[in-house]
C-alpha cells in the first residue's frame, strides 16, 4: 500500500512538472497591447509634454494634433501648448488610434503691484498684451468691463484677471476702501489741531484758503473755503457725515472790512449731479445785504473755486478724487 501511494505521488508531480512546461512557453509568447502613458494632460502655454505609446516600434507611430493652433505634436510624441483650448493628439500604430485629450492651460504672471480704488471711483488697468477678456473674483465688491475699468463697489479685496490673446493670464490685487473711512483715519492721524480740538488738512494760493475737518463730536466732515478780499472776507462750507451726505447744505458768509455788512446765505447741492459749472440758488438766511444776484454771484463763485481747492487736497493727501465721496459728475 505504501509502494503503491509513493508511485501515485511521483506520477503527480510529474503531471504538475509537464503542465508547467507545456504552459510557460505559451505565456511568455503573449505581447502586451500598445496603450498611451497618458490618455489626458493639462500643460500651459508655453510647456510641452511628451507623449509615449507603450508596447510600440517608437519609429512606426505616428502623431497627429486635432488643433494645430492649440497643440502641435512632433514625431517623436513631443506636444507643445501653443494657445489656450482644447485638442485631441491620436498615435496612429497598425491600423489603431489611441487618442489623448489636451488641455492648454494659461500661463500666468502676476501684476508688478496691487492697487487701490475708493468706493463709487474708477481705476483703468492696462496689460502689455493684448487682453481678450477681463475677470474679477467678486462682482459685489468691484467690477472691471472689457476695458480694464475696476469700479469699487464696497470695501474688500478682490483678484482681477486678465486673459490675453498670447496665452498669458495676468493676476493681481485691486483693494476697494472706504473714502469716509480713510479720510477720517488719515486726518486723525495727520491733520492739524484746531481751536476746538478737532483736526484738518489744508491747502492755500494767494489770498485763497481751503480746509477739510473731521468733527469726531459730530461725526461729520466740514469742507471750508476762505477768500480775503480789499473789501472783506469770503466763507462758504457745506458739511458731509462720516458715512456720506448725498445732498449737503452750504452756507455762505460774508462780513466787510469794516464789519458794517453782511449776510448768512443757504442752500442745498446734490453731489451726484454737481460739476465745476453748477450754480446754486442760494437764499439769504440774515444780514443786511439784500442783492440776492450778488449773494449769488459771489457765493458760487468762492464754491466753485473751494471745490477746485478740496480736489486738489483729497488729491495731494489721500490720493482720492472728488467722485469718490459721491461727486461723481465734478471734473
Amino acid at each position: 500500500m505504501k509502494i503503491l501511494k509513493s508511485s501515485l505521488s511521483v506520477v503527480l508531480c510529474c503531471i504538475i512538472l509537464m503542465g508547467v512546461a507545456v504552459l510557460s512557453p505559451i505565456s511568455a509568447g503573449a505581447k502586451a497591447r500598445p496603450k498611451l502613458n497618458k490618455t489626458k494632460i493639462s500643460i500651459k502655454v508655453g510647456k510641452t509634454y511628451t507623449l509615449k505609446l507603450k508596447n510600440a516600434k517608437a519609429k512606426k507611430v505616428k502623431w497627429i494634433s486635432s488643433k494645430k493652433s492649440i497643440a502641435t505634436v512632433s514625431k517623436k510624441g513631443k506636444v507643445t501648448a501653443k494657445n489656450i483650448g482644447t485638442a485631441t493628439v491620436t498615435a496612429k500604430y497598425k491600423s489603431k488610434k489611441y487618442k489623448c485629450k489636451v488641455a492648454v492651460k494659461p500661463k500666468r504672471i502676476l501684476f508688478s503691484k496691487s492697487f487701490t480704488v475708493y468706493t463709487n471711483d474708477t481705476i483703468k488697468l492696462t496689460c502689455t498684451s493684448a487682453v481678450k477678456k477681463w475677470k474679477t473674483s467678486n462682482k459685489n465688491i468691484a467690477t472691471i468691463n472689457n476695458s480694464g475699468v475696476v469700479k469699487g463697489k464696497k470695501a474688500g479685496k478682490v483678484t482681477i484677471t486678465a486673459i490675453c490673446y498670447n496665452g498669458y493670464e495676468a493676476r493681481g490685487t485691486v483693494k476697494v476702501l472706504n473714502p469716509y473711512s480713510e479720510m477720517k483715519k488719515y486726518i486723525n492721524k495727520n491733520g492739524k489741531s484746531d481751536t476746538d480740538g478737532c483736526k484738518y488738512i489744508s491747502y492755500a494760493y494767494d489770498d485763497y484758503y481751503f480746509d477739510v475737518t473731521y468733527d469726531p463730536q459730530n461725526k461729520n466732515f466740514q469742507f471750508a473755503g476762505y477768500y480775503q478780499g480789499s473789501n472783506g472776507s469770503y466763507l462758504v462750507s457745506m458739511k458731509i457725515s462720516e458715512s456720506g451726505t448725498s445732498k449737503p447744505s452750504v452756507i455762505s458768509m460774508y462780513e466787510s472790512s469794516d464789519s458794517e455788512e453782511y449776510y448768512v446765505a443757504l442752500s442745498t447741492l446734490t453731489a451726484s449731479s454737481y460739476t465745476s459749472k453748477t450754480n446754486l440758488n442760494f437764499t439769504i438766511d440774515s444780514g443786511n445785504v439784500t442783492n440776492t444776484d450778488y449773494v449769488n454771484q459771489m457765493s458760487n463763485a468762492l464754491l466753485h473755486d473751494s471745490f477746485a481747492g478740496w480736489k486738489t487736497i483729497l488729491s495731494n493727501h489721500l490720493s482720492m478724487k472728488l467722485s469718490s465721496i459721491g461727486f461723481a459728475k465734478y471734473k
